[in-house]
C-alpha cells in the first residue's frame, strides 16, 4: 500500500488516528485527508503533523485525481502544495 485516502473526521477513529496506526506497520505510507470547509483549518494542522495531505470539499474527480498522482509521484516524505477547488 502506497497511499491511504481517508476522511479528516470520523465517527469512531480520526483519519489521523488510522493513519498513525497504519504508519506504523508501513513507514513510508502516504496521507491525503479528505476534509470538510469547517474542518479545514484543524486538517491544515493534522496534515502538517503527519507530513500528509488534505483535500477541501467540495472538490471535483479531476482535483482528487491530480493531487492522488501528485503525491504518488512525490518523494516519499516531500512536501506538496495543497489543492484546493
Amino acid at each position: 500500500v502506497d497511499m491511504l485516502l481517508t476522511e479528516a473526521r470520523m465517527i469512531r477513529v480520526s483519519g489521523h488516528e488510522l493513519s498513525q496506526t497504519l504508519t506504523r506497520s508501513s513507514p513510508g505510507l502516504r496521507t491525503l485527508f479528505l476534509a470538510d470547509r469547517e474542518y479545514e483549518r484543524t486538517s491544515r494542522k493534522v496534515a502538517a503533523l503527519r507530513d500528509a495531505e488534505f483535500v477541501v470539499r467540495p472538490f471535483t474527480m479531476a482535483i482528487l485525481a491530480a493531487k492522488v498522482r501528485q503525491i504518488l509521484d512525490a518523494p516519499a516524505r516531500a512536501r506538496m502544495a495543497s489543492v484546493r477547488p
